[in-house]
């Protein structure tokens, strides 16, 4: 399953991204399959930690790797891919280092 996120940019700058995510039914699942549009690096790793409450949990995209993202103002895009047991909630959303 593949999730299309688009989130706004008011200011260009280096960002965090940040995914608000469910996932109940495994202990974590590491994905692959994180794309964020115009960024050099194809395939972003983020795992999903088991993560059963509501409202869910939050993942820091590319802490793993250490990686920030420099995004000039106005749209950036994300692909993820994820099974379809792990519902992503809401949008992911930028916060400026």
């Amino acid at each position: 399953m593949f999730t299309l996120f688009n989130q706004v940019v008011n200011v260009s700058a280096s960002y965090y991204v940040i995914m608000h995510y469910r996932q109940p039914h495994s202990l974590s699942k590491k994905v692959e399959q994180i794309s964020i549009i115009d960024y050099e690096k194809l395939n972003i790793s983020v795992t999903f930690h088991y993560c059963p409450t509501d409202p869910g949990c939050r993942v820091v995209i590319g802490e793993e790797e250490n990686l920030t993202f420099r995004f000039s103002k106005g749209t950036f895009t994300a692909i993820i891919q994820h099974e379809k047991r792990t519902q992503l909630v809401g949008k992911t959303s930028s916060n400026i280092i």
